[in-house]
C-alpha cells in the first residue's frame, strides 16, 4: 500500500490521522526520531506509544535482520537517500527481533518535503508479512539442504544418460575417480572407469533399471582412476523418470569395497591353510552346502551332493546325538553352538574338529543355517599332552606333603597345594591368591633384608631360611622356607616345610643342656657348700662334747649344751632347706584357691620371736576381688624365706620400731605381693648375686645361703618373677609377680 509519492510538510498529520490510518504507521522527523505513532504500530512493537515517541527510528529495544539473519548495523541508511532523491522507498523487508518473537514487516517510507522541497521528515508504514517470509525461508532452507546432500555424501553418486555419459558427479566421487575438471567429466561415460571384464554386468544393469523404473540393481565392478589404479566398489543403480513416468537417467550410489574384497581373498587363502571350511544349511531346500576346505576335510570331491543327515554320521557315534541335537536347537530356537568333537572322513582318517554354527533369521522366520568347521586334530592332540602333563603335575603338586606356592614376578601367590591350605588353616584356596608369600611371617622382614633376599633369588635363584609363621588361627608355627624363582618364566615356586618339633626339639635339647650344664655347675656348688655347711655344726658340736666331757662345773656344761643346741639348729635348717630344694625340683606345680590372709598370717606367727625377744611389728594389707589359683605349699616356702629373711636381718633401732609389712594385689590375671621391711639392707654390690645358690651377703649372719635361691627357683616353677630394691642401712622390698595358673 502506498500513501502518496510526495507528501508536503503541514500539521495535517495529527494523531487522529494517524490513527485512522489502516496499516502501522510512524512520522518521522528531519534527525531521524519518532515524532507521532498510531496504535497500530504500538500493538505491532508491543511498546507504549510513551515510549515511541522520541525515541530513534529503527533504533529501539527491538533488534533489526535480514532475511539472512545478518544485523542490520545502520539501519538509517534505509532512509539516506530520501532527502536528496524525494523518492519513495517501498517493499524493503526487515525484520525485528522482540522480546518474545521475530516479525517480518514490509517496509515503506515516504519523505515529507517543504514548499521548497526541504527534507522535513518520513511518513513510515509497515506491513506484517511474518507467515509469508517464515514459509520463503523454510522453503528455501530445505532447498539449500537438499542440494548439499550429494555434495556432503561419503558415498559416490553418479547420473549419467541413458548413453552412459556423465551427467553429474558429486565431491567423493571426483575425489575416488580424480575428476578434477567436472566438464570433463560430463562427456565421460561410465566405461571409462571401469574395468573392461565388467562393462557387460554394468550394461545389463542400467537396462534392468530403464525396463523397470524404480528398482534398484546392485553390482560390483573393478574400478580405476587416472593412476590405472584398481578398486573394488559396490553400486546401487536406480532409473530416474521424468512426468511421464519414463526413465531419463541412470542414478548410481556407490561406495568402496576393496577392503572387503582383500578380506575375503585373504579368508579364502588362510582358510585353506587354517583347515577352515564353512557350511551353510537353507530353510528352503535344506540342503547342505560347502566351501571347498570343508569337501577337503572330510576327503570328498568338491561339489559332491551331502544332506545334513550324511553330514551328521562322519561323526564318531557317541557325538552324533550331540550334533544332531546341536543343529535341531539351531533351528528350531536359534541356540548357536560351538562344539569339539571327533570324527572319521571318507579316507577313515581319525580327526578333532571344531564345529560353531549360527542362525539367520528375519522377523522371527528361519532363513537359513551357517558357520565353520576347523580341523583341530594337532591342537586337540596338544592339548591332550598338555593335560596329561598337568594332570601329573597336580598329582604330585598336590600330594606333596611340604606346603607349595605358585607365585608371580611380584612375589604375589597365584596358585597352592593343600598341604598349603592345610599349614596356614585357611578353608578356600581363593582366600590366600594374590598375597604376598612373605605375609604370613609372624615377623616380617624389614624392607632393608626383602631387597638382600630379591637381590639373593635374582642372582642365584633360590634362598633359604627358617622363619616362625602364624596360621589365620593364631597357630604360631615353625617353618623352612626356600623361594626358587624362574625368570623367563615368569613365575617362582616356594615351598614351606613344618619344622616346628624339630625347632622344639632342637629348643629342647638347648634347654636342657642349660639345665644340664646348670645342674652340673650347682650340684659342684652344692657339694662343696653342703659338705662345709654340714661338717660345721657338725665339727663345733663335736667340739664341745669334747669340752664338755672334761668339765666338771654344771654352769660351764649347760652352757656348752646351749652352744651345742644352737648348732643343732643349724644344721636342722640346712637340711630343711635341702629338703626344700628337692621337693621344688622334683614336685609337679598343683593349682589351688589361695586365701592370702591365712597363708600370710600363718607365717608371721611362725617367724614372731625368732631369734630376738622384741617382737617385729609386723602389717598386712589384702586388696582381693577374685579367687587366686597357684601352688600354696611353694608359695608358703618363698614368702616364708622372705618374711624370715626381713625378721632376721631386722635393724635394732632406737629412733623406730622394726616392722615388715605385706601388700597383696589380685586381679582376673596375676597376684603382685610387696615384702618391705626397714632392716640392714643390702649394699649395692651384692643385690645382684643374692639369688645364687650359697650366697650370703653377710656371713656373720646364721643362714644357709639356700633361702633366695629358693625363692627364685619356686617363683620361677610358678611361671612368676621376683625383683629386689634395697638400700643399705634403709630396708629392702621384694616384689613377687606371680600369674593366675589355670585350674
Amino acid at each position: 500500500m502506498h500513501i502518496v509519492s510526495k507528501v508536503y510538510r503541514s500539521n495535517s498529520f495529527s494523531s487522529q490521522v494517524l490513527d485512522s490510518l489502516p496499516l502501522p504507521t510512524i512520522l518521522v522527523d528531519a534527525e531521524g526520531r519518532i515524532e507521532q505513532a498510531n496504535q497500530l504500530v504500538c500493538e505491532l512493537l508491543e511498546e507504549e506509544v510513551g515510549y515511541l515517541i522520541g525515541s530513534p527510528f529503527l533504533r529501539g529495544s527491538w533488534l533489526l535482520i535480514r532475511t539472512d539473519n545478518s544485523v542490520l548495523e545502520a539501519p538509517e541508511k534505509l532512509l539516506a537517500n530520501s532527502p536528496q532523491a524525494q523518492e519513495a522507498i517501498n517493499g524493503v523487508r526487515i525484520g525485528l527481533i522482540l522480546k518474545k518473537n521475530t516479525i517480518w514487516l514490509s517496509f515503506h517510507a515516504k519523505p515529507l518535503l517543504s514548499e521548497v522541497n526541504d527534507y522535513q521528515g518520513s511518513v513510515v508504514t509497515f506491513m506484517d508479512v511474518t507467515t509469508n517470509t517464515n514459509t520463503e525461508l523454510k522453503a528455501s532452507r530445505e532447498a539449500s539442504r537438499l542440494s548439499s546432500v550429494p555434495e556432503h555424501q561419503t558415498n559416490y553418486i553418479i547420473r549419467t544418460d541413458l548413453e552412459g555419459n556423465f551427467l553429474y558427479l558429486n565431491q567423493a566421487a571426483r575425489i575416488q575417480f580424480d575428476r578434477d575438471d567436472e566438464n570433463e567429466d560430463v562427456f565421460r561415460s561410465l566405461n571409462y572407469l571401469t574395468d573392461p571384464k565388467y562393462a557387460i554386468s554394468c550394461i545389463k544393469a542400467a537396462a534392468y533399471c530403464v525396463d523397470h523404473p524404480g528398482s534398484y540393481r546392485y553390482i560390483e565392478i573393478r574400478c580405476y582412476n587416472n593412476k590405472r589404479e584398481y578398486f573394488w566398489t559396490a553400486w546401487d543403480l536406480v532409473g530416474i523418470t521424468d512426468d511421464t513416468g519414463d526413465v531419463v537417467e541412470i542414478q548410481a550410489v556407490g561406495h568402496d569395497i576393496s577392503q572387503k574384497k582383500r578380506m575375503a581373498d585373504l579368508l579364502g587363502e588362510t582358510s585353506q591353510m587354517a583347515r577352515i571350511g564353512g557350511w551353510e544349511i537353507s530353510s528352503l531346500s535344506k540342503q547342505v552346502s560347502w566351501t571347498p576346505e570343508t569337501y577337503r576335510i572330510h576327503d570328498i570331491a568338491e561339489g559332491t551332493r551331502i544332506s545334513l543327515r550324511r553330514a551328521i554320521q562322519f561323526f564318531q557315534e557317541d557325538h552324533q546325538p550331540i550334533v544332531r541335537q546341536a543343529y535341531r536347537r539351531l533351528i528350531s530356537n536359534g541356540e548357536p553352538f560351538d562344539l569339539s568333537l571327533k570324527m572319521y572322513t571318507a579316507q577313515k582318517r581319525e580327526l578333532w574338529v571344531r564345529v560353531i554354527g549360527q542362525r539367520e533369521s528375519i522377523h522371527g522366520n528361519f532363513v537359513r543355517a551357517y558357520g565353520v568347521i576347523q580341523d583341530i586334530t594337532e591342537s586337540q592332540l596338544s592339548k591332550e599332552r598338555i593335560k596329561h602333563r598337568e594332570w601329573l603335575f597336580q598329582s604330585v603338586f598336590n600330594s606333596t606333603a611340604d606346603a607349595l606356592f605358585i607365585i608371580d614376578q611380584e612375589h604375589k601367590i597365584i596358585n597352592c597345594n593343600q598341604s598349603a591350605l592345610h599349614i596356614l588353616e585357611i578353608e578356600h584356596k581363593e582366600d590366600i591368591l594374590g598375597a604376598d608369600a612373605t605375609s604370613f611371617q609372624r615377623i616380617p622382614f624389614p624392607k632393608e633384608e626383602i631387597s638382600s633376599i630379591r637381590k639373593t633369588i635374582d642372582k642365584t635363584g633360590l634362598w633359604t631360611s627358617e622363619v616362625e609363621f602364624v596360621s589365620t588361627k593364631n597357630k604360631i608355627f615353625w617353618g623352612s622356607l626356600a623361594i626358587t624363582t624362574f625368570p623367563k618364566m615368569g613365575y617362582g615356586v616356594v615351598r614351606l616345610t613344618d619344622i616346628t618339633e624339630k625347632k622344639e626339639a632342637e629348643a629342647l635339647l638347648v634347654e636342657s643342656n642349660q639345665h644340664l650344664t646348670k645342674a652340673n655347675q650347682e650340684l659342684d656348688r652344692f657339694v662343696y657348700s653342703a659338705s662345709h655347711d654340714l661338717r660345721a655344726p657338725l665339727t663345733s658340736i663335736l667340739g664341745l662334747i669334747s669340752l664338755a666331757e672334761t668339765e666338771e662345773g654344771v654352769e660351764q656344761v649347760q652352757d656348752y649344751l646351749q652352744l651345742m643346741k644352737n648348732s643343732a639348729h643349724r644344721l636342722d635348717n640346712f637340711i630343711k632347706d635341702l629338703i626344700y630344694f628337692s621337693r621344688n625340683a622334683r614336685m609337679e606345680v598343683t593349682a589351688e584357691p589361695v586365701d592370702f590372709k591365712e597363708l600370710i598370717n600363718g607365717i608371721f606367727e611362725q617367724y614372731q620371736f625368732m631369734d630376738h625377744e622384741v617382737p617385729v611389728k609386723t602389717s598386712l594389707e589384702i586388696n582381693q576381688h577374685c579367687t587366686f589359683f597357684s601352688d600354696q605349699s611353694r608359695l608358703n616356702i618363698a614368702l616364708g624365706n622372705i618374711i624370715s629373711n626381713a625378721m632376721k636381718y631386722r635393724m635394732e633401732r632406737s629412733d623406730a620400731e622394726s616392722f615388715v609389712e605385706v601388700k597383696v594385689e589380685v586381679n582376673q590375671k596375676e597376684a603382685v605381693v610387696w615384702v618391705e621391711d626397714n632392716g640392714i639392707g643390702i649394699p649395692d654390690s651384692h643385690q645382684a648375686k643374692i639369688f645364687e645358690m650359697f650366697y650370703r651377703a653377710d656371713d656373720h649372719k646364721p643362714g644357709s645361703g639356700l633361702g633366695l635361691y629358693i625363692v627364685k627357683e619356686t617363683v620361677e616353677k610358678l611361671q612368676g618373677s621376683v625383683e629386689v630394691h634395697s638400700e643399705h642401712g634403709q630396708g629392702t622390698k621384694f616384689t613377687l609377680r606371680l600369674p593366675q595358673l589355670p585350674t
